[in-house]
């Protein structure tokens, strides 16, 4: 008897860092409950980025304790999305002192989850309830 062959539209990113890979996270634009997390750790992640955003120079051990809460938050959210340990498959023991390394990683996961999204979403969409295709002008001669 054949096997029942699903394809759940789960993808494997190789993750790379400074060259060198690091393993694997996995990913499924297509699982609401996956998107319904890496939205809610993107939030929280952009609001805990907007709420530490200050012009006072606190002490430098304040400055560190605060930058290593911070990073320590940030983990957490992406292993809240991604699966125990896929932050330290991308990041590795970096503390970032300007957070560029996990804006890299949400900008690029970013890039390949939106048109799986998009794409899984137009299946939903009435046809009327679809933006009009663009169509391209004449030119005048």
């Amino acid at each position: 008897m054949e096997p029942i062959k699903i394809e759940s539209g789960e993808q494997q990113i190789p993750i790379e860092r400074d060259g060198v890979s690091t393993g694997e996270i996995t990913i499924n634009p297509g699982d609401t409950l996956f998107m319904e997390r890496f939205y809610k750790a993107f939030g929280d992640i952009t609001n805990k980025l907007e709420s530490h955003r200050t012009d006072e120079a606190p002490d430098i051990e304040k400055q560190f304790e605060l930058i290593k809460g911070i990073n320590a938050f940030m983990r957490e959210r992406i292993d809240y999305a991604f699966g125990a340990g896929a932050s330290q498959i991308a990041f590795g023991d970096v503390v970032s002192y300007d957070f560029g390394i996990y804006i890299q990683f949400i900008d690029q996961i970013n890039k390949i989850i939106e048109p799986a999204r998009a794409s899984a979403l137009n299946k939903y969409i009435p046809t009327s309830q679809k933006p009009p295709r663009r169509t391209r002008k004449p030119r005048k001669r």
